[in-house]
């Protein structure tokens, strides 16, 4: 959970419909886990917003590619995005992205070591 609000928090720059500002998930503490209706229905709702259009696109030939990463003591997350043309205006678009909570051990590697 830890990890997919973290890719969260990265979407939510660049999608807007991705905020967690008012979302019963934001502030979600592991070690006071409170789970209700209301955080179910937030988390199946930020779900289907990263599969839905237009988060997800096809790479093109044309257009730079924007590697995002982000990082923390127990978790890691990244975003592939490109600049897609699209009514004359160059629009960024998710490629693909991933997240990963690290396990005991890898949580003890050195920061440059844990990609």
């Amino acid at each position: 959970m830890i990890a997919f609000l973290g890719i969260g928090v990265l979407l939510s720059a660049l999608y807007p419909k991705f905020c967690l500002c008012d979302n019963p998930l934001n502030g979600f503490d592991r070690l006071k886990l409170i789970w209700d209706s209301d955080c179910e229905q937030a988390f199946l709702a930020l779900k289907k917003a990263l599969v839905q259009p237009p988060v997800l696109a096809y790479p093109t030939n044309k257009g730079p590619f924007i590697l995002s990463m982000d990082a923390s003591d127990t978790g890691m997350g990244t975003v592939l995005e490109q600049g897609q043309e699209e009514d004359g205006k160059v629009v960024k678009r998710f490629i693909a992205y991933a997240s990963k909570t690290l396990n005991s051990s890898q949580q003890r590697y050195c920061t440059t070591s844990k990609w």
